[in-house]
């Protein structure tokens, strides 16, 4: 019966079509391979608190919760000054903002409305700031409280809101990729 076996699989080789990974004919006898040892496990990499990164401290010395708490203090600068052209560069491409009356602003309309001077903010202070990071130390959400003071057209601003910001590191680059204000209702 095995040369049976041996002169089918002989004669129908596409039944057999990777020599090396079912055996070898050799002189009549089909020649299974040696079966190799599962490779070792890995040691698993060591668990990290939730929020935090192995990258989480960079190359100044600086963790990253630092560095995006300084980039919020450039941004809420630039809002002050109305520096269209630093917001320009610290919002990503695909940057949208839901604001704090509901509406949806890209990242052309933000920086446009502060560039024609429809929005425009006097006061600006920022308090139980949060920021925790994902994603290996890649995206960074920081959630918070400020009071703001100003106008959006003819709309006057003065109140407190709860923020949420989400930044991404693009490259060797932080941009702000999304925000989202709420107003807090007085009790």
């Amino acid at each position: 019966m095995n040369r049976v076996l041996v002169a089918f699989l002989v004669s129908l080789p596409f039944l057999l079509p990777a020599a090396s990974a079912h055996g070898q004919l050799i002189r009549g006898r089909l020649i299974l391979p040696r079966p190799q040892p599962a490779p070792a496990p890995q040691p698993a990499a060591p668990e990290l608190p939730k929020g935090r990164s192995a990258g989480a401290e960079l190359s100044n010395g600086l963790s990253r919760e630092a560095v995006i708490l300084d980039l919020e203090k450039q941004r809420r600068e630039a809002i002050l000054r109305n520096d269209w052209m630093t917001l320009d560069r610290l919002y990503s491409t695909d940057y949208l903002a839901t604001t704090f009356s509901g509406n949806v602003r890209t990242k052309a309309q933000a920086v446009n409305a502060f560039k024609s001077g429809k929005l425009k903010f006097e006061v600006i202070t920022d308090d139980d700031v949060l920021v925790r990071t994902y994603n290996h130390g890649h995206t960074a959400i920081v959630t918070g409280r400020n009071y703001a003071k100003g106008k959006d057209g003819d709309r006057v601003i003065d109140g407190s809101r709860r923020f949420t910001h989400v930044w991404i590191l693009e490259g060797l680059r932080w941009q702000m990729v999304s925000s989202h204000t709420s107003p807090i209702l007085k009790k």
